[in-house]
């Protein structure tokens, strides 16, 4: 018996291991909330889980931006899978990215959008057009969509509407996940919708943090230290 299972042994294909899966491909996707410390945290900690990450953000900008490739003047964070940031905080110009290019040539196996926090206070009909059309294109091309909503302000007036439409428009396709849970906008300081400062530098961590968890990758255990 002994001898067969040695003979076994050398048999082609007995000491194969199953093949390593592919990395993730991610394309993440937002406004100026990923430009700031909550993108630059979330692109980290994606990228220190071997995915190939492609990151495009640009301040200001809405669905119909990255449809049409409007130019913006507050800011932009963009990174390649191999590359070194490419982030602005001035008031330079830059023009939005067309979104089919970018998903055509990144091939995502996940896409991550975290827009529509300059749909505050659009009227309903509006926000749906513009947000539905563009969870169906990111599903289209990545397979996996995940919608992360905007976090809270100080004055939240616009912001319950603004979920309650998103529930309606992206969820056939992405999963929408409520940033409201995981951020508290400071009382004092800053602008009333940026996450700047210190405290907006803490919590924008914190954010990140929830959401990388909320997306069930492997991560290696400093992913988000």
């Amino acid at each position: 018996m002994k001898i067969l299972l040695l003979l076994a042994s050398f048999l082609p294909g007995a000491l194969a291991q199953e093949p390593a899966p592919e990395p993730e491909r991610i394309v993440l996707v937002g406004d100026s909330h990923t430009v700031g410390h909550f993108g630059v945290n979330l692109d980290a900690a994606l990228r220190k889980t071997g995915a190939a990450v492609t990151t495009r953000a640009v301040c200001a900008s809405a669905p119909r931006s990255w449809r049409e490739g409007l130019t913006h003047s507050c800011g932009w964070f963009f990174r390649d899978p191999e590359g070194q940031p490419d982030r602005e905080l001035g008031t330079k110009p830059k023009k939005t990215p067309l979104i089919a290019p970018v998903l055509a040539a990144a091939r995502p196996t996940l896409v991550i959008v975290a827009l529509a926090a300059n749909l505050t206070g659009a009227p309903t009909g509006y926000i749906e057009s513009e947000t539905s059309p563009f969870a169906e294109l990111a599903a289209a091309a990545g397979g996996r969509c995940v919608w992360v909503g905007p976090p809270r302000r100080r004055n939240e007036t616009g912001q319950k509407e603004l979920y309650e439409t998103l529930q309606r428009s992206v969820t056939a396709h992405c999963r929408l996940i409520d940033s409201r849970e995981f951020t508290r906008y400071p009382a004092a300081g800053g602008d009333g919708v940026h996450y700047w400062g210190s405290d907006g530098e803490r919590i924008s961590k914190e954010w990140a943090a929830a959401v990388f968890s909320r997306l069930g990758l492997h991560s290696s255990p400093d992913a988000l230290r």
